[in-house]
């Protein structure tokens, strides 16, 4: 099954159509791109939503458009369905279409985890769980398709997913088995030929923990996860196969605490965590020191954070920036820089709407000096962005 994009097809509107029975809305009033300088923070309401999905997955597919993928139930409907919203620089504002079509609802609901990954500008694929299923949807030039193939048949209910994608032909996604394993599927062929429900280590896994990483300069491949326990674990892909081992030990992270993984360039890898003392953390690799993770005594920020979704953005490779939440559920938010080499933390600028600490916090750069976040409302019904323009 194929069906049109609702609007990279089209030219520029404040409507947006949907064929084969799709419901599309804008968002926010059009204004094609043009971003204030420094913080902006609004509710991004959901159309006729009476419930969001835990999970959600936003996305950069090049510089010139962004992409929010979630679970959601619309009015008069008895179950969670996959949707998106997309902005397009110079076309769209924020425009919202299911990906399911008429008829689909019995095969296609959404009770689990959320991912998307990019391969390339125009090629991504985004992921749902259902049950002990993982399924997708992929977009081809201008055009979105239903996966006919499950990607999960073994996961568990309701686990998290993370996936990533090390070259343009290929990409992984991660989860935990319904046996408490830690799960992956993979395919190298441009999204054909997957090996599903494969084996990589043993559990038990946090399944809302789950975070990766790829590096298209040196193909490497990371993942990351949370045992109840508190320990942090790692498994990386070499030329020997998949290795792995214990980065901190038990009673590090909070058992709530989700991670956040980035790369400011093909050179360092930063891995943060909420701590058992509420306080968000990080490890971190250097290329120099290639056998070691470094693992900092004191906290990047003393604002306590509330357990849950983090978020995590690199601009440039001399920037990093990690958000989450305060006791308060308000937004927070640490940076670093190169040139300054240290860590400074703030309540996020007009971040006064309360987020969900148990839900997503997703954060994107599609081009240096902009970043782009979300989180869920407390209302469960739309999420809080807030973006910001250098």
């Amino acid at each position: 099954m194929a069906f049109p994009h609702p609007v990279e097809q089209e030219a520029p509107s404040n409507e947006t159509t949907i064929d084969d029975g799709h419901e599309g809305s804008v968002l926010e009033p059009a204004n094609f791109g043009k971003r204030a300088a420094s913080w902006t923070v609004n509710l991004q309401g959901i159309q006729n939503s009476v419930n969001l999905g835990r999970d959600f997955a936003a996305s950069a597919r090049g510089e010139k458009a962004l992409y929010v993928t979630f679970a959601n139930q619309i009015a008069g409907k008895s179950y969670t369905g996959p949707w998106n919203q997309v902005w397009q620089e110079g076309i769209n504002d924020w425009a919202q279409f299911s990906l399911y079509k008429s008829g689909e609802s019995a095969n296609y609901q959404s009770n689990g985890g959320v991912a998307s990954v990019v391969r390339s500008s125009d090629r991504m694929e985004s992921f749902f769980g259902f049950g002990n299923q993982i399924y997708s949807y992929y977009f081809s030039g201008s055009t979105w398709h239903g996966s006919t193939e499950n990607k999960a048949k073994s996961a568990a209910v309701g686990t998290s997913i993370t996936g990533a994608s090390r070259d343009p032909r290929s990409m992984e996604i991660f989860y935990v088995g319904k046996d408490g394993n830690l799960l992956h599927s993979f395919s190298n062929e441009d999204g054909q030929k997957w090996a599903i429900d494969q084996f990589l280590w043993s559990g038990p896994v946090n399944p809302i923990s789950l975070a990766s990483i790829a590096s298209t300069r040196f193909s490497q491949l990371s993942v990351f996860w949370t045992r109840p326990d508190g320990a942090i674990w790692t498994a990386w892909l070499s030329s020997a196969g998949w290795q792995g081992k214990q980065l901190l030990g038990p009673g590090s992270a909070s058992p709530s605490s989700r991670l956040t993984a980035v790369t400011r360039s093909e050179l360092r890898i930063n891995v943060f965590y909420v701590g058992s003392d509420n306080r968000v953390r990080q490890i971190y690799w250097k290329s120099e020191n290639p056998g070691t993770w470094n693992t900092p005594s004191e906290p990047i920020s003393n604002l306590p954070a509330a357990p849950g979704g983090l978020g995590s953005v690199s601009m440039n490779p001399n920037h990093q920036e990690v958000f989450f939440l305060g006791t308060d559920s308000k937004l927070k938010h640490a940076y670093w820089t190169e040139s300054a080499n240290s860590w400074k933390s703030e309540a996020l600028p007009g971040a006064s709407t309360a987020c969900m600490p148990s839900g997503s916090l997703e954060v994107v750069s599609r081009r240096d000096g902009t970043m782009e976040g979300w989180c869920k409302a407390t209302s469960n019904t739309a999420l809080v962005h807030f973006y910001y323009y250098a």
